[in-house]
């Protein structure tokens, strides 16, 4: 057998090995490491969405950074 083919073979029987194991406490249905990709997917839409939400919504023009770096600039100890 390749070599390749051993790892992937043998981290894949690690991997259901910890899949089996979180069936006990959560069950089959509920179990996290079963649903990871249905997971990722919904966090991914979530962060597209907020992030399309947050860029149509702030004001990131010139005259808002401007006003913005004039705020902070006395806590960082630079003149405005």
């Amino acid at each position: 057998m390749h070599p390749a083919r051993a790892l992937r073979l043998a981290s894949l029987d690690g991997y259901r090995r910890i899949e089996h194991a979180f069936d006990r406490p959560f069950g089959a249905a509920l179990n996290p490491w079963r649903n990871l990709g249905a997971l990722g997917f919904m966090l991914f839409w979530l962060l597209a969405v907020s992030g399309i939400y947050l860029y149509a919504v702030l004001d990131t023009s010139a005259a808002v950074m401007q006003a913005l770096h004039a705020l902070y600039a006395p806590m960082a100890g630079a003149a405005p």
